[in-house]
């Protein structure tokens, strides 16, 4: 159920890094996005 919680938390910071522009923000976004959905998929696994 934490890890749920940790991905929801995440996506938030990754829907927030999309208003930073350039480079960084693509790569901080695109980083984000993957650590959330593993972060789901772990989470849905382990109960």
């Amino acid at each position: 159920m934490k890890l749920q919680v940790l991905g929801w938390l995440v996506w938030i910071l990754a829907m927030l890094s999309i208003y930073i522009q350039g480079l960084i923000g693509i790569f901080l976004w695109s980083t984000l996005m993957l650590l959330s959905i593993t972060l789901w998929v772990w989470g849905n696994k382990l109960e």
